[in-house]
């Protein structure tokens, strides 16, 4: 594998009102191998960072961080030949949602969205912010769980700032303001919340993904998720073949979503997992977002 292929592309967005921070959708806009093809804005299968969806819904209904899940062999009626495994190939028993959802366990997650109904957790998805997900233009199958369908970058990091900002969507949008060559305002921003989780929700989903304790038996303690004292919610995903490599950080008022993958579509040998690959890049830039964030404050109160 030709390593000059692999690239990292990241997006990051300011919650309380839609506006694009950053995007690195290529590595390179003049390099001939696949650099003028935004990977941010491309569908792509970005494993178990979409449990997020399920979850979030899971919350909405019955179920609390303390709900206990089996976390043991199963068959669904549906798909009688597909037997999920977990990333450890182990099972752990009867688990709570809150240690389900920090150490990323798929089965958990595929009995939660069964229960919940495939179209309802892909109607919650499209609430969220994902368009992909529209219940109106596709038939989902219950892989989607776990990263099964196709779905941007973008619309996925949207999804998690809807978390960041206490269940309330706010689009995503990159114009501030469009004026005619004249000077005439032909666009202007407005902000526009849409609520879509109730705040118990949100701040569950928070606590559960910054909770560097739940998550240590599958990821252990790594600088990769710390933030010198900060709370930030992590979430990542891989695709069964290692093609898309995804990691996430969200806190209020903040979102950052990365991808690291090849521009020609092959698997990453040398990459097993989110929680080696892209959070390197989540880490650093949500770190560099962190510091200055506290600069201005520390400014401001001068």
């Amino acid at each position: 594998m030709d390593s000059a292929l692999l690239t990292q592309e990241p997006a990051v967005a300011d919650t309380r009102n839609g506006d694009i921070l950053a995007m690195v959708g290529s590595g390179n806009f003049y390099d001939n191998n696949g650099g003028q093809f935004n990977v941010v804005l491309s569908p792509r299968q970005l494993g178990s960072a979409v449990k997020l969806i399920t979850y979030s819904l899971a919350l909405e209904t019955t179920y609390t961080p303390d709900t206990i899940i089996q976390d043991a062999p199963v068959t669904f009626r549906e798909y009688p030949e597909y037997r999920p495994r977990n990333y450890d190939g182990k099972f752990h028993g009867n688990v709570t949602l809150r240690s389900a959802f920090a150490n990323s366990y798929n089965i958990p997650a595929l009995k939660v969205g069964y229960q919940l109904g495939i179209d309802n957790v892909a109607a919650m998805g499209y609430k969220m912010g994902i368009e992909e997900l529209n219940p109106e233009t596709s038939d989902y199958t219950l892989a989607m769980v776990l990263g099964g369908k196709e779905i941007s970058l973008f619309n996925l990091t949207q999804a998690y700032g809807v978390v960041a900002n206490n269940g309330q969507r706010v689009p995503f949008n990159p114009f501030l303001l469009v004026t005619n060559h004249q000077g005439y305002t032909v666009y202007k921003k407005t902000i526009e919340e849409i609520p879509v989780l109730s705040s118990k929700t949100a701040q569950s989903i928070y606590d559960i993904l910054s909770d560097g304790g739940a998550r240590a038996p599958a990821f252990g303690c790594s600088y990769q998720f710390e933030f010198q004292g900060r709370k930030v919610g992590i979430k990542t995903g891989t695709s069964n073949d290692n093609v898309d490599n995804t990691a996430f950080a969200f806190m209020p008022s903040m979102v950052v979503g990365t991808w690291m993958g090849n521009n020609d579509n092959t698997p990453m040998y040398n990459i097993a997992s989110g929680y080696v690959g892209a959070s390197a890049i989540m880490h650093s830039i949500t770190q560099q977002a962190l510091q200055k964030q506290q600069s201005t404050i520390s400014m401001q109160s001068q």
